[in-house]
């Protein structure tokens, strides 16, 4: 029979956010048939199902097809879209035709004989917040060489930045590349309109929505890799404070309670039949605890003037009208934490940790009245102090923390005999009754978020917990390959390792086909980062206690930190850091400081 090769290339503009761009090349291997192709713009496409775009105007003319659309009748956004497509024959023009039919369209055909025939198809698209300019001429002289040229050179920078290199394991190393490369994609890189979307930009599944894995597991990726991309999911936070004020108020609470689950507006968007979301108050820590984390390795004061104070006095006002005053001191209570298999509970651990750690830090940056046109007056500084060094911390017999009150007098396993779905479980009461968890919560603070954690009895807990993680979450994996590594046990690191970055490259968990699981991927280079090289980030330095990793040649990897790009590697058992460009910094390891001004080489013990 006739065989026809196909290839699809397709990128968009790291150079120029408007900019998409198309090709195709068909190539006819053993014939010399006629070849019609028809190029436009799909104006009734579906999102999750639905039809959310009103087509305003649409015009076809020459080689260009051009609408202009609303989408969503409720926010009322305008968008104009412009697609120009391009045909060739052989390396010969082909005139195409207009057709304004149900899809409007360019239709080009060839008589056939002429070899490879290349479609080459440039979209521009702006919304109303970019203003008016949406026209052909923007890409009437424009190429998908040169397009593509410029493109690369703007996305080559950002991602050799984030990639880590691998020698000596090929699928882990190209494995790492994909996880790189797809949390990459998933920022607003230029504007702080949205959020990190827990699929990123390449499914539907939750909707695109914001969730709280963007301050804990999505930001510090961007922190370490395109700083100013991180700032800009934290502008997300600031850009919808009103709403997240709102929120507080009508729970009868001061400052501000950021939408467990939220959109462009900042509004509540999580399913109304979910109990949990509404429990999860975390977010609000989660928030404060970004942002430190980002003015610890940014310095950025205009930052910290213009958007964080005021972020941090919101969340702080939270949880001084949050909290309980007993006789054990501050207490949380009624909360969900990272677990949502235990929808209510009291002193959830993640919670109650991170609370007292960012209320500690921002009673230190407020004090002095710095706060004071936000509500922090002196009387008001006092009672921050005490709620900060007042929050009730668990902390159980030989140091092993609970999950939450009552969670060690649990069953540590579960009936399963009624053989009942996840969802039934949890409903039925089945999970609520185990000590079973879905994701972690208590070693989250001893490596995602790092909130000071007495590290004495970091063992015995992760061995404790590690047994009771069903990991039903993808957010588990990487939190726990850092554990590992922190512990030493550099072979459960490297099988978590390759667990994050394969989540989706081999269907891990499912429903790939609904988007990655963008948090998981972003955990690649983090559990690299925190894990094989375990680096800690303060406001003085960065400290690293790497691992030598059996099997394994080399790992490179490169981040920022202050004013610096760094490049920090392994080599069988030797430990090189080095200063790439930008200013000196201060670093740590084997207990001593060091001014990182070129490179320092230590061997590892």
């Amino acid at each position: 029979g006739n065989r026809t090769e196909l290839v699809f290339e397709r990128f968009s503009s790291f150079a120029d956010d408007h900019v998409y761009c198309q090709r195709v090349t068909v190539r006819p291997l053993n014939h010399s048939l006629p070849v019609a192709i028809g190029s436009g713009v799909e104006l009734r496409t579906k999102t999750m199902g639905q039809i959310v775009t009103k087509t305003l105007s649409r015009a076809v003319s020459g080689d260009t097809v051009s609408a202009r659309i609303l989408s969503g009748e409720k926010y009322g956004f305008t968008a104009e879209v412009v697609a120009r497509s391009r045909v060739t024959a052989g390396g010969k023009a082909v005139n195409g035709k207009p057709e304004d039919g149900k899809i409007p369209l360019i239709r080009f055909e060839t008589p056939g004989g002429d070899g490879e025939v290349v479609l080459e198809k440039i979209v521009h698209v702006v919304t109303a917040r970019d203003g008016d300019g949406a026209c052909a001429a923007q890409i009437d002289g424009a190429t998908y060489e040169g397009e593509y040229a410029r493109h690369i050179a703007a996305y080559a920078p950002l991602f050799e930045v984030a990639n880590v290199e691998i020698e000596g394991k090929d699928e882990l190393d190209g494995a790492l590349r994909f996880a790189s490369y797809h949390s990459l994609i998933s920022v607003c890189r230029n504007d702080s309109v949205h959020g990190v979307a827990a699929k990123g930009l390449t499914g539907e599944h939750y909707h695109q929505f914001v969730w709280w894995d963007s301050e804990v597991y999505q930001m510090p990726f961007f922190l370490y890799t395109n700083p100013s991309a991180a700032k800009n999911t934290l502008l997300y936070r600031y850009r919808t404070l009103s709403a997240a004020k709102k929120i507080a108020a009508e729970k009868g609470l001061a400052g501000a309670r950021f939408a467990f689950c939220s959109s462009v507006t900042g509004e509540e968007c999580v399913w109304s039949f979910c109990v949990q979301p509404f429990l999860q108050d975390h977010i609000v820590s989660d928030v404060m605890l970004a942002v430190f984390r980002y003015l610890d390795a940014t310095d950025d004061g205009d930052f910290l003037r213009r958007y964080g104070l005021e972020l941090l006095s919101e969340c702080a006002l939270y949880w001084l009208s949050r909290v309980t005053k007993t006789e054990r001191g501050y207490e949380i209570l009624h909360v969900t934490g990272t677990d949502e298999h235990h929808a209510e509970v009291d002193n959830d651990a993640y919670t109650n940790y991170c609370v007292s750690y960012a209320l500690r830090r921002f009673s230190a940056l407020a004090a002095g009245g710095k706060a004071e046109r936000f509500g922090f007056t002196k009387e008001r500084e006092q009672e921050l102090a005490a709620v900060a060094e007042g929050i009730f911390l668990p902390v159980g017999e030989y140091g092993y923390i609970p999950q939450f009150d009552g969670y060690f007098s649990l069953a540590d396993r579960m009936d399963q005999s009624e053989n009942l779905s996840g969802l039934q479980m949890r409903y039925s009461g089945s999970y609520a009754d185990s000590q079973i968890i879905k994701q972690p919560d208590v070693m989250l603070l001893y490596s995602y978020v790092d909130v000071g954690m007495d590290r004495s009895r970091y063992q015995e807990n992760f061995d404790y917990y590690e047994k009771m993680c069903e990991m039903s979450s993808s957010l588990s994996y990487a939190p726990h390959a850092v554990c590992a590594a922190h512990l030493g046990r550099t072979r459960s690191f490297l099988e978590y390792l390759e667990k994050t970055v394969t989540i989706d490259l081999a269907n891990l968990h499912g429903g790939v086909e609904e988007g990655v699981h963008s948090g998981c991927e972003a955990g690649g280079y983090l559990a690299v980062l925190y894990g094989a090289f375990g680096a800690r980030f303060s406001a003085a330095e960065v400290s690293f206690d790497p691992r030598y990793l059996p099997g394994i040649k080399s790992v490179r990897q490169r981040f920022y930190y202050k004013n610096a790009l760094i490049l920090s590697e392994i080599r069988g058992k030797l430990f090189t850091i080095q200063k790439l460009k930008g200013d000196a910094v201060s670093v740590g390891y084997g207990g001593k400081t060091y001014l990182l001004t070129d490179s320092l080489t230590f061997e590892l013990t």
